[in-house]
């Protein structure tokens, strides 16, 4: 899902400054969700064995989504 929506992100369909409480949470969401794949791939890229902070399910709240999965992910 984050893959389809990453174009619209990554190409500045999100305005700069929204009002709108739903864009918002929208951009964030797609945001985190791609911040953590792009770290993930770096990372493995670079053998680093550990935890990385799942930043989509830790601000949750503020994107209002339910994300039932864990706030550390071990790579």
């Amino acid at each position: 899902m984050i893959l389809k929506k990453r174009n619209s992100y990554l190409h500045g369909s999100f305005v700069k400054y929204v009002d709108d409480d739903d864009a918002f949470s929208e951009a964030l969401y797609i945001g985190l969700r791609t911040h953590l794949l792009v770290a993930v791939l770096i990372l493995k890229s670079i053998d680093f064995k550990g935890y990385v902070i799942n930043y989509s399910s830790l601000w949750d709240y503020m994107s209002n989504r339910t994300i039932d999965e864990k706030k550390m992910v071990k790579i």
